[in-house]
């Protein structure tokens, strides 16, 4: 995962990364939540804290799609780097072959939780 953050990116980084995923970690210690949120939730939420700007190229949406990136274009103007972020996600995720461990009813639903975790943090989408 580190390997997928660009350390010339002053923010967006894999130190950012890990203190997201520290501070989700916490989060779900809290009892209430610990107590209401399934194992696989809980992972997908820690992997997508770990992996919500993966691959980030320093620049925002608006950006790659005012000049034309192929990620805008990819991905239809919506959620650019949102999109990028999970894809890539994903595709760590079945090199690593951590979702060979599950069947696929809990895979199907671990990626489309993780999708929507990661898409959760354009903030245009907050609005």
């Amino acid at each position: 995962v580190e390997d997928n953050y660009h350390e010339s990116n002053p923010y967006h980084n894999a130190i950012h990364a890990a203190d997201v995923t520290q501070s989700m970690h916490c989060y779900l210690q809290e009892k209430k939540v610990f107590e209401s949120t399934s194992d696989l939730d809980k992972m997908a939420a820690l992997i997508a804290a770990l992996t919500h700007d993966l691959d980030h190229p320093g620049v925002n949406n608006t950006f790659l799609i005012v000049t034309c990136n192929h990620l805008a274009a990819l991905y239809q103007n919506s959620s650019v780097l949102e999109n990028h972020h999970w894809r890539s996600a994903v595709g760590l995720l079945a090199e690593s072959g951590l979702l060979s461990h599950f069947s696929s009813q809990q895979r199907q639903c671990f990626i489309l939780q993780l999708k929507s975790l990661i898409l959760a943090t354009d903030i245009t989408r907050q609005q």
